[in-house]
Parts: C-alpha cells; sequence; structure tokens
C-alpha cells in the first residue's frame, strides 16, 4: 500500500509537473501570440506616426517655400518703394533747385529792372534839371532881348521877325 500510495503520489506528481508543463506550454504560446500582437500593433501605431510625421514636415516644407516666397514678394515690394521715394526726393529736389534758380533769376531781373529804372528816374531829373536851366536861360535871354529891344532906336521889331 505504501507502494502504491507512493506510486499514486508519483504518478500525481508527474500528472502535476505534466499539466504543469503543458499550463507553461500553452502560457508561453499565448504571450508570444500576445507579444507578436502588442508588437504588430506597436509597428502599426510607428508606421502612422512616421506617416504623420512625413506629413507635417511636407506641409512644413511646404509653409517654409510659400514664406519664403512671401518674403521675397515684400523684400521686392520694399525695394520699388524705396526706389520709388528715391525717384521722388530726386524730383522734389531737382523742383527746389528748379525754383530757387527761378526765385534767384526773377530776383536778378527785378534788380537789374530796378537798377535800369533808378537810372531812368536819374536821366530824368538830371532832363528835367537841363530842362529847367535852359528854360531859365531861354526866359533870361528872352528878357535881355526884350529889354534890349526897348531900348535901342535902331532894331526895329518886324525886322527881326523877318530875319529869323
Amino acid at each position: 500500500m505504501t507502494s502504491m500510495k507512493y506510486n499514486h503520489s508519483k504518478e500525481l506528481a508527474s500528472k502535476l509537473a505534466s499539466a504543469l508543463e503543458e499550463q507553461r506550454s500553452q502560457s508561453a504560446l499565448h504571450l508570444q501570440g500576445q507579444l507578436k500582437e502588442l508588437r504588430r500593433e506597436a509597428d502599426l501605431e510607428l508606421k502612422k506616426e512616421r506617416e504623420n510625421s512625413q506629413m507635417l514636415l511636407s506641409q512644413c516644407q511646404q509653409d517654409n517655400s510659400q514664406l519664403h516666397l512671401k518674403l521675397e514678394e515684400r523684400r521686392l515690394e520694399v525695394q520699388y518703394l524705396r526706389e520709388e521715394l528715391q525717384q521722388e526726393k530726386r524730383c522734389r529736389e531737382d523742383e527746389r533747385t528748379q525754383e530757387t534758380e527761378k526765385k534767384r533769376r526773377e530776383e536778378e531781373i527785378h534788380r537789374q529792372e530796378s537798377q535800369e529804372l533808378s537810372q531812368a528816374k536819374a536821366e530824368l531829373t538830371l532832363m528835367a534839371e537841363k530842362n529847367a536851366a535852359l528854360k531859365k536861360e531861354l526866359h533870361l535871354r528872352t528878357y535881355d532881348l526884350l529889354v534890349l529891344l526897348a531900348t535901342s532906336p535902331m532894331i526895329n521889331v518886324t525886322d527881326l521877325m523877318y530875319s529869323v
């Protein structure tokens, strides 16, 4: 009986060991399956992340290209506006130079005209003075002549009229 019990115990231990081994094998297979499934899911997730990253990178590159184009457009606009401003400044400077030159010429003409007018006034005053002096001399000579005629019995007024 002891031997039977012992055999039975041994058999039970062997069955138990077999069952445990079977359980371990099944658990190992189950874990391997789960591990494969997790790896497959992780690979899919990684693939999706890579695709998303690639898509975001492409979008960023496209946005970057558009920003560079816009930046170049703005740079060209600023350059154009600067050139236009320079042209406008040159035009204004030319206008100021022309206005200054015109004003200088007008002032020169005015100065010359004033000088000519002053000279003409001086000449006119001189002529008026000469004219007044000549009139005075004429009056004096006329007076002297009249006195001479009135006092001289020999000169006849009618003779003087015809001799002139």
